[in-house]
């Protein structure tokens, strides 16, 4: 007779176990119950009706037949479905599996293991006894009905009960009932587990995952779970003790491709009359490869993982990434929880990294209105960090209204207390009027503040200002010195800025060779950071892909980069995309679409587009013509120290288009410019100092480069 009975005890509502196909001829029924609408007396869950979700789909997908779940069950209604199974399981006959899977509020009163119902009023020992379900029960009725199945009986059971929480855990079953039996553990016998966790507790959904892989046998499978909810948990160490003799349950098959792998598998695992240990030494190099990827499929170390990705890129090394990813998410999902936990205690720090876990959808639901709280109550108790990334929500409207002066107002604070990330923030604010009046000079001195404290981003920006003569004397020496600083720091766009300054000869001798080189860098670096989502890299890659700037020109690679950044919402990469729609330049010119694109970064403040949006008001460009609003554009990228902008609308105040005509405004406009190098501008003066006419109205003549990383 076999039987075999697995009994999983997650003392934190989260426990669960395995279930998967064993061999073609088994008849596999299962059923999962989640209780978690307690009343108050016992205390509600979180995860019970998540976790038998995630747990009954695992075991659909590895062949079982799943009875309709039981949800929020009173005891009548979970011994009647246990029931129900059970007759399932007597009609199959002989070879069947059952899986019952339980999660929700869980005891020991006395040395009897109970499961909860929903209708239980109170914590006493009489009422939990009379009303709770035994685990003696269950396992009678199963095994009584198919004493020649293979059972699995997981309770993922928590024990943190309201009013009882000096003790703690289920208790060890009896002796008599480990015959035969495989009885897992989700923690250590008295110890409680976790119910926390986006869509699923812990074990739960480590059970749910390592059910579905191929392969293994119902050891290895409880193995990698428990390695799974140790790395995650940092405490909590699940266990199990095995009666079962002989012969192994493998859950999932390998496919057909790989049955020279089963063979090896079989061998290791003692299936199939197997050794029980020794491997083929005949492996071909498809199978020594599976052979490698079978003896550390369940390992929690990443160095291994990567290693083994290295090996080559095929379905094995494909697996090995998706494990690591699976791991990055349970590592964040756990420092989450960690935060979370002290957070709530006054830790700072920990409120900052829980504000940057929901921010970025981290181990938890991406909400940027929590991130706002957490910055706040961080920022609130004076912590620089906190302050800053406050500021940053303010500024960008994320999770709250945008408030560029209260953006300034926290930056500030996290300037004086020697935050070199703000005193950049705050620098960029200075520079662009944002938030607070336009300030070149302060923007200059907020920005070497940052600069002198190691802030790649601030030494770029400074060498900029000193390219370009603003809020700094022009000294393209010392530009070229700040972008170097900054390009030894792997900042791709100062090896950006380098390559242009090389190009052209601004503050070192042209070499064409050498620009090359720094675009070469910056372009390898941009496609790194783009790869992993950077919108900023996107953008910057987009701009190097349709210039040709260390790469082989390709304006239909541009364009797609440009629309990914713009996807994401980069202003920058919205106006390039608009810039390409309005030139047919990687594809088909649609003006309407230019000014779409246009108009949706103006709104966000970039000069460029602001400009670009301008001209095409201004000729009637895939939108109707409309001089003032032309103006209107002009000026505000001219507010925002913009060249091409200052000259546009010189040209509008000398014609009177869109504006009244005043030469005076005109020639203060055109000298603005020239003072920034705009060479239509020093054109222009030059022909009203010489009462000169006919000067060139409005052209796209800004080469478009990403506007400065925030």
């Amino acid at each position: 007779m076999r039987i075999f009975v697995v009994v999983s005890l997650a003392m934190s509502c989260a426990l669960g176990v395995i279930m998967s196909p064993v061999q073609a001829q088994e008849k596999r029924f299962a059923l999962v119950i989640g209780n978690q609408g307690y009343k108050p007396a016992m205390g509600g869950l979180d995860n019970p009706h998540n976790d038998i979700s995630i747990v009954g789909k695992a075991l659909t997908q590895v062949g079982f037949n799943l009875l309709p779940p039981r949800k929020d069950t009173s005891r009548e209604e979970m011994l009647i479905a246990v029931h129900q199974l059970a007759d399932e399981l007597g009609k199959a006959g002989r070879g069947a599996i059952s899986f019952f899977y339980y999660s929700g509020h869980g005891v020991a009163v006395g040395r009897e293991n109970l499961l909860l119902p929903i209708s239980v009023e109170g914590t006493s020992d009489m009422m939990l006894s009379v009303h709770g379900v035994r685990l003696g029960e269950i396992l009678d009725i199963l095994r009584d009905a198919a004493p020649d199945a293979v059972h699995f009986v997981v309770l993922d059971a928590c024990r943190n009960i309201r009013g009882r929480r000096g003790q703690r855990g289920f208790v060890a079953v009896k002796e008599h009932q480990r015959t035969g039996m495989v009885i897992a553990f989700a923690t250590a016998e008295g110890e409680a587990a976790t119910d926390e966790g986006a869509g699923g507790a812990p074990y739960a959904k480590a059970l749910a995952d390592e059910m579905v892989k191929a392969g293994r046998n119902d050891q290895e499978v409880f193995n990698a779970v428990r390695a799974r909810v140790v790395e995650i948990t940092k405490g909590q160490t699940p266990w199990t003790h095995d009666g079962l003799v002989g012969e192994r349950v493998v859950f999932k098959a390998l496919p057909s491709s790989a049955k020279g792998d089963a063979t090896a598998l079989s061998e290791r695992s003692g299936i199939a009359g197997g050794s029980g240990g020794q491997w083929s030494t005949a492996l071909s190099a498809p199978s020594e490869r599976a052979f490698q990827w079978a003896t550390i499929s369940d390992t929690v170390s990443r160095a291994v993982l990567a290693e083994f990705v290295k090996g080559g890129d095929d379905q094995y090394g494909g697996l090995a990434r998706a494990r690591l990813v699976e791991l990055e998410k349970f590592d964040a999902q756990q420092a989450a929880f960690r935060n979370r936990q002290e957070a709530a205690s006054g830790n700072t720090d920990a409120m900052v990294s829980l504000g940057l876990s929901y921010a970025e959808g981290r181990g938890v639901r991406k909400n940027e209105m929590e991130a706002v709280q957490w910055y706040r109550a961080a920022a609130e108790k004076g912590h620089s960090e906190g302050m800053d990334l406050l500021g940053r929500m303010y500024e960008l409207g994320r999770g709250v209204a945008k408030d560029e002066a209260e953006a300034v107002k926290w930056y500030r604070q996290a300037a004086e207390r020697g935050n070199a990330e703000a005193a950049l923030h705050l620098g960029r604010s200075y520079a662009r009027g944002r938030g607070v009046a336009k300030d070149e000079r302060e923007a200059a001195k907020l920005l070497k503040q940052a600069a002198d404290n190691g802030i790649a981003d601030a030494m770029t920006d400074l060498g900029r200002m000193y390219q370009d003569g603003v809020g700094v004397a022009k000294n393209e020496v010392d530009a070229l010195w700040w972008f170097q600083r900054a390009a030894n720091k792997d900042n791709p766009r100062a090896m950006l800025n380098l390559g242009l300054s090389y190009q052209k000869g601004q503050g070192v001798p042209k070499d064409e060779v050498e620009a090359a080189s720094w675009f070469r860098r910056a372009s390898d670096k941009f496609r790194q950071e783009a790869d992993n989502g950077d919108a900023d890299a996107m953008t910057s890659l987009a701009w190097l892909y349709r210039t040709g700037n260390g790469i082989a020109k390709d304006e239909a690679e541009a364009v797609k980069w440009y629309r990914e950044g713009a996807e994401k919402d980069n202003a920058s990469a919205m106006a390039g995309l608009g810039r390409m729609y309005a030139e047919g330049r990687g594809v088909r010119k649609q003006e309407a679409e230019a000014v779409k694109w246009f108009r949706q970064a103006a709104e966000k403040g970039h000069a460029d587009a602001m400009n670009y949006l301008g001209v095409m008001y201004q000729g009637g460009r895939g939108v109707a013509k409309d001089e003032a609003e032309a103006v209107k554009w002009y000026q505000q990228a001219t507010e925002q120290g913009f060249p091409t902008a200052m000259t546009n609308l010189g040209v509008m105040y000398r014609d009177g288009r869109g504006v009244g005509k005043d030469e005076a405004d005109a020639l203060k406009r055109f000298r603005q410019a020239a003072e920034r190098g705009d060479a239509r501008a020093m054109a222009s003066l030059g022909l009203m100092y010489a009462q000169g006419r006919n000067v060139a109205n409005y052209v796209f003549d800004h080469a478009f480069l990403p506007a400065t990383k925030h």
